[in-house]
């Protein structure tokens, strides 16, 4: 029986593994909010115009927001370490805000989910520029795509363990709780990432 590798010998290697890890642990905490955020926001009385907000201003924001990132890159004189470090924690508090919903006022409980996810979206498309500059410089070119392949497989591996996971877990916990401990658990999971 073959032996299986341990500790990567080179830094590229580790770089590699590591950027396999991040993204397995950055699909943990996906499903909460793009397989059952909108649930939650239909629980909270979200209309579909809402619903749609929730999709729409984000994006919208994304792409402003990465259209700026060759910016924020010179800004940070090429620094990919440097500039990724704040728009991907802030860009994480989109696992975080949704848990502080009930804390809100019941009528203003929607729009907070709109804002939840919007206000990230901004850091989100700056720390996603950063992170494809620091993933080039942190492995060979010739590793680029066996690393996206890993990462692609990674990624849906936890998303599909995570959303059943999740699924059974927001049915065992009664509501808003439920939902308050997954969220506060993705944002945990993302930060590790």
């Amino acid at each position: 029986m073959r032996a299986l590798k341990t500790t990567p010998k080179t830094l590229e290697q580790a770089n590699f593994h590591h950027l396999v890890l991040d993204i397995a642990w950055f699909g943990l905490a996906l499903p909460a909010t793009t397989r059952f955020l909108q649930v939650y926001a239909i629980h909270l009385g979200a209309g579909a115009s809402e619903l749609g907000w929730m999709t729409m201003l984000p994006a919208i924001i994304l792409l402003f927001s990465a259209s700026l990132g060759s910016r924020w890159m010179m800004r940070h004189n090429h620094d990919a370490m440097r500039a990724v470090f704040w728009p991907a924690l802030l860009f994480r508090l989109q696992f975080l805000l949704p848990a502080l919903t009930p804390f809100m006022p019941k009528s203003f409980q929607p729009v907070w989910l709109i804002l939840s996810l919007a206000l990230p979206a901004m850091a989100q498309g700056l720390s996603g520029v950063a992170f494809l500059v620091m993933m080039r410089e942190a492995v060979p070119e010739r590793q680029v795509t066996p690393l996206l392949c890993r990462r692609s497989l990674a990624l849906n591996m936890a998303v599909g363990l995570s959303g059943l996971s999740l699924g059974a877990w927001l049915q065992l916990v009664p509501f808003p709780l439920n939902y308050q401990i997954m969220f506060g658990v993705a944002f945990i999971l993302a930060l590790i990432s």
